[in-house]
C-alpha cells in the first residue's frame, strides 16, 4: 500500500486538475516573499524589517491556508486519486467545514513552528507547513464526506497514513522536488552562460544567487508539501477500497 501511494501520488501529480491547483497555489506562495519585499525595502529602517519579517511569519502561512482550502475544495476527487474536480452540490456542502478545518489547520502549524525543535523542523523543512496543514484539513473533510455517503457511518481510523508514512512521503516529495530544483539550475545556469557570459562569470565569481533562481526556488518548493499530500490522498482512496472489497 505504501509504495503504491507513492506510485499513484506521483502520478496524479501529472493529472492536468492537479497541474492547474498547483500552479495556483504556486503563484500564490510568490505572493508573501513580494510582500516582504516591498514592505521591508532595502533600507536601514527598524520598523520595516520589523514589519516584513511579521509579514513572512504571519503573512506566510494565511496564504498557504488560503490556497490549501481552495486547493481541497476544489480537486478533492483529484487528491484522492480519482481525478475530476468536486462537483459543484459537493462543492457547497463542504465550503463550510473547510472553512473550519482551513482555519483551525493554520493555528495548528503557527502553534508548532513556535515550539523548539519541532518548530526548526516545520519552518526549515520546504513544503512542511503546507502538507501539515493539508493534512490536518483533508483527515476530518473525509471523514465528513465518507459519513454522508454511508449514512452517517463512521470512517475507520485505520484508513488514514501512520507517522511514519508521512514521513515517508515527505522525505520522498521533498528528494523529488530538490533533484527538480537542481536540474531546473542546471539548464538556466547553461542557458545564462550562453546568453550572458560576462554577467554568468561575475555572478560565479561573487557566489551570488540570480533573482531567476530565487524565483525558481520560491515557486518549486510548495510542491514538496504537494506532493506528499496527493501521495497521503492516495493512501486513503487505497485504504477505503481495500475495506470495502475485503
Amino acid at each position: 500500500m505504501y509504495w503504491q501511494s507513492i506510485g499513484y501520488g506521483i502520478l496524479g501529480f501529472f493529472n492536468w486538475h492537479i497541474v492547474i491547483g498547483v500552479l495556483a497555489i504556486c503563484i500564490m506562495s510568490l505572493f508573501t516573499p513580494v510582500a516582504v519585499g516591498i514592505i521591508g525595502g532595502h533600507g536601514k529602517s527598524g520598523m520595516r524589517q520589523t514589519t516584513g519579517f511579521l509579514t513572512m511569519i504571519i503573512g506566510g502561512p494565511i496564504i498557504q491556508a488560503i490556497a490549501m482550502s481552495l486547493f481541497i475544495l476544489f480537486f478533492l476527487p483529484a487528491i484522492l486519486g480519482n481525478g475530476g474536480f468536486t462537483p459543484y452540490s459537493i462543492m457547497q456542502s463542504l465550503f463550510w467545514p473547510i472553512a473550519k478545518t482551513g482555519t483551525l489547520s493554520l493555528l495548528l502549524v503557527l502553534l508548532l513552528c513556535i515550539i523548539p525543535i519541532v518548530g526548526n523542523f516545520v519552518t526549515g523543512t520546504p513544503g512542511v507547513p503546507l502538507l501539515l496543514q493539508g493534512i490536518f484539513m483533508l483527515k476530518p473533510i473525509i471523514c465528513f464526506v465518507y459519513s454522508i455517503a454511508s449514512n452517517g457511518k463512521p470512517l475507520n481510523a485505520s484508513v488514514f497514513p501512520g507517522f511514519w508514512h508521512i514521513v515517508g512521503y515527505i522525505v520522498t516529495g521533498a528528494t523529488i522536488c530538490w533533484i527538480s530544483i537542481f536540474f531546473i539550475y542546471y539548464i538556466a545556469d547553461k542557458i545564462h552562460r550562453v546568453l550572458n557570459p560576462t554577467g554568468y562569470l561575475v555572478a560565479s565569481y561573487q557566489h551570488k544567487t540570480t533573482a531567476i533562481q530565487k524565483i525558481i526556488t520560491l515557486f518549486i518548493c510548495p510542491i514538496s508539501g504537494i506532493l506528499p499530500l496527493l501521495m497521503y490522498g492516495n493512501h486513503i482512496s487505497l485504504s477505503i477500497h481495500q475495506l470495502a472489497t475485503s
